[in-house]
């Protein structure tokens, strides 16, 4: 009877194992999605929490069943199984699942950065330091996201690591940027001037971030439009009307929010391959709900295709239909990119913005507009990253926010915010410009 009961528990706790690695498989496709709805993740993550305690209360067995899925099962499991351990303070089986650990594997490092994010005891806040300087250097890449997404004071730290494994600069830049770590400036600046693109990107907005970014260094869409004052916005304006703006530019206008700029957005429209792109920025700064449910044909897969459909795909483009006659493909809700629709709103609406002035979805932009975006269950994935960035750089805010952290734990950090919002807003002026708390010009 025992070694039935034995075995029947076993299988209950790798089934909690299991079922997590499907929910935070789950959360994390959620999260890709372009109209992803960051709430919608709580049911995600309540339920994983509920897999979670059933581990936490399995005692021995079930510390025995994730040390093996720590080393041997998928991403997901080993989520899990490193929650776990942390939240029991298992220190040795741990450092056990690092040495097992597949660091070739980005999911398996992907899962092992988010659960410490999750679940690192603050007593161990010292060994990810110690471990940084000295310990295995692949486990610097996920050290460092741990140290700068938890804001662990590990600056010194850091910089010692980028030292020894200059091949971690990335998430190490990354990590000094969130810490505003001020000794990092002078290689943050080297990196700026450095062969990587996305090195260099990294260091640009991680001197921002620090309020040691300057107007002559080199700047990112993204730095430009949360950091970036009227002359960035009237250069972006002038590179849109030559024709030489990048999308990624265009959604940077979206986000300055500047009046002027607009009219060079609308002519977008004219442009198929600009035409969405613009009429997100537009959206983005106006507020303007033009919005139409389109349908987006699915691509085809000539491997998935029978011997007829493969034929008269590859003779005449004719893609495979369903049953009732219809394309396979889903209608998705898109920004309306029509020039005419453009027109009436703006011939209705014009009138009641400033052009001197900057706007976040049809409202002067200050700290409460942002918070606002933030909280929004229809916020774009990207405007949220904006909005968070602009509370950080342009205003000041100390609260510590992240995109994808749990939603629970977004919902607290909103709520400081708020609070901040409240007792600080008064010092900006809705729509003036602002960088590092001060006004701008």
């Amino acid at each position: 009877m025992y070694a039935t009961l034995h075995a029947f528990t076993r299988g209950l706790h790798e089934e909690h194992l299991q079922e997590i690695s499907l929910l935070f498989e789950q959360r994390q496709a959620l999260r890709l999605k372009p109209d992803f709805n960051w709430l919608e993740v709580a049911d995600i993550e309540e339920r994983i929490e509920a897999h979670l305690d059933a581990l936490l209360i399995g005692g021995e067995l079930a510390l025995e069943v994730s040390r093996r899925a720590a080393s041997e099962g998928d991403f997901g499991e080993i989520f899990g199984a490193i929650v776990l351990f942390c939240r029991q303070q298992q220190a040795p089986l741990l450092a056990e699942a690092l040495r097992m650990m597949d660091f070739k594997d980005p999911k398996k490092q992907f899962a092992l950065a988010m659960a410490l994010r999750k679940a690192l005891p603050t007593p161990w806040a010292s060994f990810v330091e110690q471990a940084l300087t000295q310990g295995d250097a692949r486990l610097i890449p996920v050290l460092a996201a741990v140290s700068g997404h938890l804001r662990l004071p590990h600056g010194a730290a850091l910089l010692a690591a980028l030292r020894r494994s200059p091949e971690h600069a990335l998430p190490v830049i990354e990590a000094l940027g969130r810490l505003r770590e001020a000794s990092a400036e002078p290689v943050l600046r080297a990196a700026l001037q450095g062969p990587d693109a996305e090195v260099s990107d990294a260091a640009d907005l991680a001197l921002w971030r620090m309020g040691r970014g300057q107007p002559d260094m080199p700047a990112t869409p993204l730095t430009l439009a949360v950091a970036g004052g009227p002359a960035t916005a009237t250069a972006l304006r002038q590179r849109v009307e030559a024709g030489h703006a990048s999308p990624e530019e265009i959604l940077a206008l979206g986000i300055l929010g500047h009046p002027p700029a607009w009219r060079a957005l609308y002519d977008c429209l004219g442009q198929p391959e600009l035409a969405e792109v613009a009429a997100i920025a537009l959206q983005w700064s106006t507020g303007a709900d033009l919005q139409a449910d389109v349908f987006v044909p699915e691509e085809v897969d000539e491997q998935a295709l029978f011997k007829d459909e493969l034929q008269a795909w590859q003779q005449y483009k004719q893609a495979p239909v369903r049953l009732d006659g219809q394309p396979f493909g889903e209608v998705v809700n898109k920004p309306v990119t029509d020039p005419v629709a453009w027109q009436q709103w703006f011939e209705a609406n014009a009138a009641r913005f400033d052009r001197r002035l900057r706007y976040h979805k049809g409202r002067p932009c200050a700290p409460a507009t942002w918070v606002a975006s933030l909280q929004s269950p229809r916020g774009d994935a990207r405007v949220r990253r904006y909005a968070a960035l602009e509370m950080e750089i342009r205003y000041g805010c100390p609260v510590r926010f992240e995109v994808d952290m749990d939603v629970i734990q977004q919902r607290h950090a909103l709520r400081a915010m708020e609070d901040w919002s409240r007792k600080e807003g008064a010092r900006f002026q809705p729509g003036h410009w602002y960088l590092h708390g001060a006004a701008s010009e």
